[in-house]
Parts: C-alpha cells; structure tokens; sequence
C-alpha cells in the first residue's frame, strides 16, 4: 500500500492536495504555532497556513540559512518548517538535509509537499528523501499529491498514526467532501505498481532530463534550474512576449505553458515545459532551436 511505499506508519486519502493542506495545518499548528515557509510554496499551502491562525514567515527559495535565522527568534510555543520536494514553477529541489537538520536543531515538525517529486525523485521513485537517501522517518508529515507522475487524482498525506487520527477526526477538508469515486483508487494502486515494477520509465526521464540541460546551456539559453527534474522553466520576463514565444511554439506543434503573474511575480513570465519519458531527443532539439530563434528576435515595445 502507500504508506509502505514511502515508509512511513499511515496514510489517508484526500480528494486533492489543496484539500489536504487545508486540513493538516489546522490540525499540526495553532493560534500560538509559529510557521516557516519557503516563499516559493504553492497556493494550496498558504490557504491552510492562513486557515490555521498560526504566524507565518516565509524565507527566500531554498535558503535554508534565513529559515534558521527565522527559528532562532522564535518564541512560539511549537514551530512547522513547510517545504516542497521540487518547486513547480522553477523545477528547484529542496534542499532537505539542511532542513532536516533545523528541524532537528529547533524542534519544528517538518512537512514536505511531494507534489512534483513522487514518482519521480529516487532510485524507486519515493520522493525527496530518496534522492538525498535520507530516512522519511525525519519528515513529520508528507503530502503526495497524484495527479502528476501518478496520473491520477487525490492526495496522500502520511504520517505517523495520532496525525492521520486526528485528520480522520477533525480535519473539515476530509470529513465534510464526497469521497473520490473507487474507481480512482483502484486506478491509483494500478499506478502504484507500474511505478514499482517499470522503473526504465524514470531512467529514461532522467536521461532525457540530462540531455535536454546539456542542450540548453550549449544554445546559452535562460534555463532557470538544471537540477534533475522535468520541470524546465525558461524566463521570458514581459508578458506579451511569453504568449508570442508560446504562439509561435505552439503553429511548430508544441504545447507550452505560458506562466504569467499572479502564478509568479511581475516581470518573471516564463515558459514552462514538462517532460516525459515518451518525449523525444529529436523533438527537443528541435523545441531548443525554435527557442533559439524566438529569443533572438528583438524585443517589441
């Protein structure tokens, strides 16, 4: 089941990741809980942040060094370091083991969103700490959201038993929605198991991950991350010229995010590619020589 896959006690199932970080923030922090967020986490997790009263400070993306300056100060009865496995609009991996060692360090419960990491991060696909072959046991609750590399819908969260209890008991995003049809589940578990049994699936992402970084850099093109994750944001800046890039990708056949504020501050447009193992080196060759091209152009005012 899920919670042996990631090696933790319990697990429940949420009908979203946005439900599920509605509820856990209520249920781990309060009114007197200080709360210590990267500034690059999702949307999802400011919600609950802000449903649980608690105070909140945010330290700049992946500085592990001004969340520990934020804990030091801290006068709080009890603290919870928030963190994402990758981040999604820049592709970043967290840099847990320094995390890790803050929360240990400060007594904060710490909580990972593994929304883009599952599947993906690790010689088995298990997230963040795998990657770094880090014990999960260090994480006190993880958020696994499945419509991503599991393709399917919901979220996971897992934890220890007294945490996915007092969910069960209290947490209204859980006990007051429609369940998720059983047909999800069923398919979600069918999920489980080809990510369990065909991991060529991931060394052939990572591959195509590697290669697709290489190539970039070689055409001196704005990648904003290589780290090895699918996601590859390449930074535009003004708006209407992130939606000419994406027209003109899309009249050669590719389909391409275009991410425009609020999503991401003023002046950050970008293009934000997703990879997948059925993708093509040809045909990422061809996407980086378009893009080539495209940034080449002068700028209209």
């Amino acid at each position: 089941n899920f919670a042996e896959f990631m090696n933790q006690p319990k697990a429940l199932l949420f009908n979203s990741g946005y439900q599920a970080n509605l509820g856990i923030f209520n249920i781990l922090s309060g009114k007197n809980s200080l709360i210590v967020s990267d500034k690059l986490c999702h949307a999802s997790i400011l919600a609950g942040i802000k449903l649980s009263h608690a105070k909140h400070s945010r330290f700049n993306n992946n500085d592990a060094a001004q969340a520990e300056n934020i804990l030091k100060r801290q006068i709080y009865d009890d603290a919870l370091l928030v963190t994402e496995g990758v981040f999604s609009m820049e592709g970043k991996i967290t840099p847990l083991p320094a995390l890790t060692v803050l929360a240990s360090q400060y007594k904060a419960k710490l909580i990972v969103d593994e929304a883009h990491s599952i599947g993906i991060l690790g010689e088995n696909g298990r997230g963040v700490c795998e990657h770094y072959n880090f014990p999960s046991q260090n994480i006190t609750c993880t958020i696994a959201p499945l419509g991503k590399a599991f393709g399917s819908m919901g979220a996971v969260v897992l934890g220890n038993e007294d945490i996915i209890e007092a969910l069960v008991q209290c947490a209204a995003s859980y006990r007051y929605t429609t369940a998720l049809p059983p047909a999800l589940s069923f398919a979600t578990l069918e999920s489980l198991k080809i990510l369990q049994k065909e991991s060529w699936r991931r060394s052939e992402l990572w591959s195509l991950i590697s290669f697709f970084n290489k190539e970039a850099q070689a055409r001196n093109l704005p990648l904003l991350c290589d780290d090895i994750t699918p996601i590859k944001c390449f930074l535009v800046g003004d708006n209407l010229r992130a939606l000419r890039f994406q027209k003109a990708l899309l009249n050669q056949g590719f389909l391409v995010a275009c991410i425009r504020p609020p999503t991401v501050p003023e002046r950050t447009a970008r293009l934000r590619i997703s990879l997948n193992c059925f993708h093509r080196e040809k045909d990422i060759l061809h996407l980086l020589d378009i893009l080539s091209e495209l940034y080449e152009l002068p700028e209209i005012a």
